[in-house]
């Protein structure tokens, strides 16, 4: 290893952390720990979603999808799933053999973006944590039924990356839709609610 990276590692090591009090790890500006999630889920704060997280945002994609059955937009989206050419292939190919269809995945990301676009509380740390989540959401669509381990620390934002620099305009037409609608919804409820006027 070359002086200047040994001096690098070495004077870095001796700094903290961005996110908390212990030392830094290797060249990164954060320790392990936050390091690690850095790698796996886009930001050292962010976390991985469960399927409960994002239930209500399932139901109303679900719903959308059954109104709108003959949309190209949405015909492209399940299409790109069932060919899928993007990182870990055996994963997908696990999930096709476990009666996992296209049309499901597409559910699932678009209601991880609806979530993430919606999501008030910063649950979501930032865009990169999202588009990670993207990759989480369908790489472990499966887990309990032992899929094949996933080998490569960053595969969640590979995949997550993958789905949203092909499908991502289809992603944010879908939440964008779905927004507006509550919003119309939310309106009428307010027009309703008006107070009247008595003499």
């Amino acid at each position: 290893m070359p002086k200047y990276i040994k001096d690098a590692l070495s004077f870095n090591k001796q700094k903290l952390c961005s996110v908390c009090n212990n030392y830094r790890h290797g060249l990164s500006a954060y320790c392990h720990k936050h390091n690690q999630r850095a790698i796996t889920f886009g930001h050292p704060l962010g976390y991985g979603l469960r399927k409960k997280d994002y239930e209500g945002e399932v139901k109303l994609i679900a719903k959308l999808f059954e109104l709108n059955p003959n949309h190209v937009g949405l015909r492209e989206g399940i299409l790109f799933f069932d060919n899928w050419r993007g990182p870990c292939p055996d994963r997908l190919f696990f999930l096709r053999s476990n009666g996992v269809t296209p049309e499901q995945l597409l559910i699932e990301v678009s209601a991880v973006w609806l979530f993430g676009s919606s999501e008030p509380n910063h649950r979501i740390k930032s865009d990169r944590h999202l588009i990670c989540l993207l990759g989480q959401r369908v790489l472990n669509y499966k887990r309990r039924c032992n899929p094949p381990k996933i080998t490569v620390e960053s595969a969640y934002r590979h995949t997550g990356y993958y789905i949203y620099n092909n499908i991502g305009i289809l992603l944010i037409n879908i939440a964008k839709s779905i927004i507006k609608n509550q919003e119309e919804k939310y309106r009428i409820k307010v027009k309703l609610a008006e107070p009247f006027i008595i003499k």
